[in-house]
């Protein structure tokens, strides 16, 4: 789940250090399973200015594969 966490998280940089090349390209939503979501959702609020829209409760939380 870690390396999960740090691909969506390396590809989010990535996408906001390239913003002056790819103007029209636009990020609308992402969909990320953790086991601390709430922490999640602050992290990536204060990490990048995303805003939490919808949050699917899956009882028992998310299993590691």
């Amino acid at each position: 789940m870690k390396a999960i966490v740090r691909t969506v998280a390396a590809a989010c940089v990535a996408f906001c250090t390239s913003q002056a090349v790819f103007d029209e390209v636009t990020l609308n939503s992402v969909r990320v399973a953790a086991a601390d979501t709430p922490a999640l959702a602050r992290f990536y609020q204060a990490a990048f200015g995303m805003q939490e829209v919808n949050r699917i409760e899956v009882p028992g939380g998310p299993r590691s594969s």
